[in-house]
């Protein structure tokens, strides 16, 4: 009979349709996967969005810059603290015992050979920082003393002083205004902002490497199930080759070939194998658990990729998101920022220090402590002052115009740097669309290309069993079908990949994949034993 006559393909076609149930091997691998080669513990099905979530909350690189977001976060508490009020408080007890000389004798109008003064003073008050840079410091003084001149002209033996006094140092040039007393404030807010930016940008690189890993796991699995399917087919027909070699109707090389055949396939079984595990052990990495505690376990890939296609964007679109979410981006303007607010802080130095200074106090003095207190809140006796303060460099400031001509510097570069940026984005962005576009086309033909393969292959199975083809033409076929199969898969990967990269360029990974790194809750719990429960 003609096997290349078109009703015989058609008949034989149809009979293998009816056989397999109306589904190509490539499709059945594709909706059942089988358990895993040589697994007797837990096989866990998982989903690439549930993989994510789980290794973006677990992986120990993502949580070590999450860690960092938060000691920003606190420095700029720390440096806002600049305008918290310090509290101080003094004791002081002085006794001064001394001889008259002439002059003491005839100043202090007194005969005596010697003179004695006793004191005791209480010192509390508070200092601090207000925006505009001037500093302030409120004093309230409590004073007890005697002396022999008290002594000898009054009619009691203790005068108690009060005084409360405010002091104020103002800058007028140099250091004046918000914008240079919150300078270090703003660097802070600015430095946090760049961590966040930058955790945001290791979630979407850890995103990107699980999608490609989970991928691998993917075609790893299935070209360890294809040889499975073969080496099942061989074995099976061994039986059969024995007995026919030993009633002489075929030679006993046929057998010997086909025995050869059969350990070549446990050989790319075992390397199949050896390709699934290490693929797993890169995601049992990324979970941040240990492969030891987990060694009964297995992940099976829920996912198909088969006809799912993401829409790809005009290359503008992209460049769009990315100019608005793209993480390094961000950190090229926040540097800009950054730098502008340095060379405004430089430029103030360069001026000269003139401080307005200026203080006012309210004093009291009597022989009842009470009396004195309640004096030295009114403003019977007021003493002030107020007077400015100028200092500059005696030449030309030479410190302070260093500062600044190395802050214009860093400025300008700065503002290099994200235009060049802004330039290679958009080049790196059109290249990927170009690039996902070429894979995307390619993984749509040999997903074609396997589904006629695999039916090829199941017909050639059916002229196995009827006696048309030898065990090593159709060995032959499956060699050829696994390799074909091995290049369409790697086409997945680098497909998945693209897409990836595409996606991490314009800034809208986590988005894509439902994580929100502010809702993450992170976690360096042991997971041994806890996988079949959080893959639930």
């Amino acid at each position: 009979m003609n096997t290349r006559n078109p009703l015989f393909l058609f008949l034989l076609n149809t009979v293998v349709i009816l056989c397999l149930g109306g589904e190509s091997a490539w499709s059945q691998g594709a909706l059942e996967p089988t358990k895993p080669h040589g697994t007797d513990g837990k096989v866990i099905a998982v989903g690439l969005e549930k993989m994510i979530h789980e290794i973006a909350k677990r992986n120990s690189s993502a949580i070590n810059d999450y860690l960092q977001t938060q000691i920003s976060k606190e420095r700029i508490k720390g440096e806002e603290g600049i305008f918290e009020p310090v509290a101080q408080a003094s004791f002081s007890r002085q006794k001064n015992h001394v001889p008259n000389s002439t002059e003491d004798i005839i100043s202090r109008g007194m005969l005596r050979s010697d003179y004695f003064e006793d004191a005791d003073e209480i010192n509390v008050g508070f200092n601090g920082l207000i925006p505009s840079g001037a500093n302030w410091d409120l004093k309230f003084m409590d004073r007890q003393r005697s002396s022999s001149v008290i002594e000898d002209y009054r009619n009691y033996r203790y005068e108690y002083s009060n005084n409360i006094k405010l002091s104020l140092t103002q800058p007028i040039l140099k250091g004046f205004g918000q914008d240079i007393t919150k300078a270090k404030i703003e660097l802070a807010k600015i430095q946090k902002e760049v961590d966040d930016s930058k955790f945001n940008q290791k979630m979407m690189e850890l995103v990107g490497v699980t999608v490609q890993y989970y991928w691998k796991l993917y075609g790893a699995q299935k070209i360890r199930q294809s040889w499975e399917n073969s080496l099942g087919i061989a074995e099976s027909v061994m039986k059969d080759i024995a007995l026919r070699v030993r009633e002489g109707k075929i030679a006993k090389t046929e057998w010997l070939e086909a025995q050869s055949s059969i350990g070549i396939r446990r050989s790319e079984l075992y390397n199949a194998e050896s390709k699934v595990v290490e693929a797993q052990n890169q995601l049992f990495t990324l979970l941040n658990v240990s492969v030891s505690d987990n060694k009964d376990v297995r992940f099976l890939v829920q996912d198909d990729p088969l006809g799912n296609y993401s829409e790809i964007l005009d290359g503008g679109d992209y460049i769009k998101m990315a100019l608005e979410n793209w993480p390094e981006y961000k950190i090229a303007k926040k540097n800009v920022d950054k730098e502008k607010v340095q060379l405004n802080y430089t430029e103030n130095q360069m001026l000269p220090q003139l401080d307005l200074i200026g203080t006012v106090a309210l004093n009291s003095l009597d022989e009842n402590r009470r009396e004195s207190l309640r004096e030295v809140v009114t403003d019977k006796f007021v003493s002030w002052s107020v007077g400015v303060k100028l200092s500059r460099p005696l030449l030309d400031n030479a410190r302070a115009r260093s500062d600044r001509s190395m802050a214009r510097l860093r400025t300008r570069q700065a503002e290099l740097e994200i235009q060049a940026l802004e330039k290679g984005l958009s080049n790196s962005v059109y290249s990927k669309v170009d690039a996902l576009k070429s894979l995307q086309a390619q993984w749509k033909e040999y997903e074609k290309g396997l589904g006629v393969r695999a039916q090829l292959l199941d017909i050639e199975r059916i002229k196995l069993k009827t006696g048309r083809i030898g065990l090593k033409d159709l060995l032959n076929q499956e060699e050829e079908y696994v390799g074909y199969q091995r290049k369409a898969l790697n086409c997945l990967v680098n497909y998945k990949l693209a897409e990836a990269m595409l996606d991490i360029a314009s800034g809208s990974i986590l988005k894509k994949y439902n994580v929100d790194e502010k809702a993450i809750q992170f976690t360096d719990q042991v997971l041994a034993g806890e996988l079949e429960k959080i893959f639930r």
